[in-house]
């Protein structure tokens, strides 16, 4: 029996994660399986050949989008299944959310935001995501609805993110604000995936 709510049809296109890497790929599906709730899935997938060698026998991060309103993150080992096929057995999903185009989680990251006239802050990052992060704001003066600055998130181990944003959502009651990531370059994208989805299988 298939849950067809997560099952995307054949030449659907989905997303590989390497979770040693932080590498985002492009896959087809050829073949996708699973269980009553999909809590066991099988798919096969077909990717450029020299993808399909290099992500073998590595633990992967499966994001399908865009099939229906629900965002899923599956997580596996992939197996060459011949020249540019992958099989993922046995794989469990790690993110399931509605009306998402990424997964978030929450984070203590560092986030410096400079801007034209604004100067450095440094803020502390409350969730993250490839869509745009959320930062705690001493007093609401800090950042300004519709400024344009430069972003640098540390994520740890000196692992850092540079890229452009815009400040869309100010919450003086709340005290946070939201800067959403302008022409974020998809090998950043990708490094920012694979920490909040570590975050999140740590904390699941």
């Amino acid at each position: 029996m298939t849950d067809d709510s997560l099952a995307p049809p054949a030449g659907a296109g989905v997303v590989l994660l390497s979770r040693r890497t932080g590498l985002a790929d492009d896959a087809t599906v050829q073949e996708w399986r699973s269980s009553p709730g999909g809590l066991d899935v099988t798919v096969r997938l077909t990717v450029a050949p020299e993808v399909a060698q290099r992500l073998a026998d590595q633990r992967l991060w499966v994001t399908v989008a865009g099939h229906g309103p629900r965002l899923t993150v599956l997580s596996g080992v992939a197996r060459l299944a011949g020249p540019g096929e992958l099989s993922m057995t046995g794989i469990s999903p790690v993110v399931r959310e509605r009306r998402r185009s990424a997964p978030r989680a929450q984070t203590g990251a560092r986030v410096r935001l400079r801007s034209t006239g604004r100067g450095e802050r440094l803020l502390d990052a409350v969730d993250l995501s490839r869509d745009a992060v959320r930062v705690a704001l001493a007093d609401a003066g800090q950042v300004t609805i519709g400024e344009h600055v430069d972003v640098r998130l540390d994520l740890g181990d000196g692992d850092l993110v540079s890229t452009e944003g815009v400040v869309v959502r100010v919450d003086a009651a709340d005290g946070y604000a939201v800067v959403r990531f302008d022409r974020l370059p998809r090998e950043q994208a990708g490094r920012i995936d694979r920490y909040v989805l570590l975050r999140l299988a740590r904390s699941g």
